[in-house]
């Protein structure tokens, strides 16, 4: 049979087939494509169920339909070949087949990340006491993605209407993968349990509830304690932007410690005036400096979060863009 031959001589074999066949259902066609890292195979055709007219009458219950069984074998080698993909590729396969609205393919190929991950995912659930620390997403890519895959399923169920069924897969991703996480295009990575609680409040009404009884939430702002000594910055006393215009452009400071005095805490090149900030050491000891500067992206404690980034190992360039927003 042809699923005993390798993949790649599957897909030949299978366009070779379907290339016969078009004789009769000229509207019908297969396509291989092999890229770098994968190869997929897709089928476009209006309805294979429908026999070309002009044929001879048949007896319905003793005819077989080979269309049919081609692109059954079609669907079997698309199949096959996922489980050959690494889990963060059935994720984006994933994402892609929700947007599609193409549910069946989504439930196989979150099966398959079940299947071949979910062993592997529960392991590293179980060695978690918090999140894992921002640079180790990777050792526990089982988890982070089985967990995405259910999700994504979730999210389907829910936009269908298939409320109840969706409900239980976000309870389940809760109490399953607390400390799972995925990964934003923006850079950064969002709790699935925390997304999937969201999702129920919405789907059950509680989201609009707490909106009308919750109180305003107070923000915590900043306390400076070496302001800078210039509101509007002159940077040219300080040195001079060379090559303007070009990419390598650049600002090449003459006095640093006018400019640091300049900027005040926080801000390049005044690296150290954050430490001799007496808050800095007092919320360092109430404990509020703890875990990565990324989870205090969105938060309403301000004060935190400029300690946070002002002192995070980043590029100048990503601490100031996160400050100037914390001061916005």
């Amino acid at each position: 049979m042809i699923k005993n031959y390798p993949h790649k001589l599957q897909a030949l074999l299978l366009t070779f087939l379907l290339a016969i066949t078009q004789t009769t259902i000229n509207s019908s066609f297969i396509y291989a494509q092999e890229s770098d890292d994968n190869l997929t195979v897709e089928t476009i055709a209006p309805d294979l169920d429908a026999v070309a007219e002009g044929g001879e009458d048949q007896d319905d219950s003793q005819s077989t339909d080979p269309y049919s069984e081609i692109q059954d074998l079609i669907t079997e080698y698309q199949v096959n070949f996922l489980t050959e993909i690494p889990s963060n590729e059935l994720v984006k396969k994933a994402w892609e087949a929700s947007s599609q609205l193409k549910l069946e393919r989504l439930n196989q190929i979150v099966q398959l990340c079940f299947d071949n991950n979910k062993e592997e995912a529960l392991k590293q659930q179980a060695s978690l006491k918090n999140f894992p620390i921002r640079g180790n997403e990777k050792k526990y890519q089982a988890l982070n993605d089985v967990a995405t895959c259910a999700f994504i399923q979730a999210e389907a169920l829910m936009n269908t209407g298939r409320t109840d069924e969706a409900i239980k897969v976000f309870e389940d991703i809760i109490k399953t993968y607390t400390w799972a996480k995925a990964w934003d295009p923006r850079g950064w990575y969002w709790s699935i349990a925390e997304k999937s609680q969201a999702s129920i409040e919405v789907l059950t009404g509680v989201f609009e509830d707490k909106q009308q009884d919750n109180e305003v939430i107070e923000l915590i702002k900043p306390q400076l304690y070496t302001k800078g000594t210039e509101k509007i910055l002159d940077y040219t006393k300080f040195g001079t932007f060379e090559k303007v215009g070009t990419e390598k452009y650049q600002f090449r400071i003459s006095d640093p410690e006018g400019l640091a005095a300049a900027v005040g805490e926080g801000i390049y090149p005044n690296v150290g005036g954050v430490y001799d900030n007496p808050r800095y050491k007092q919320l360092k000891e109430e404990g509020r400096l703890e875990g990565s500067h990324w989870e205090y992206v969105i938060t309403h404690d301000l004060e935190a979060a400029y300690f946070k980034w002002a002192t995070a190992k980043e590029p100048w360039g990503v601490r100031l863009f996160y400050i100037g927003n914390i001061f916005e």
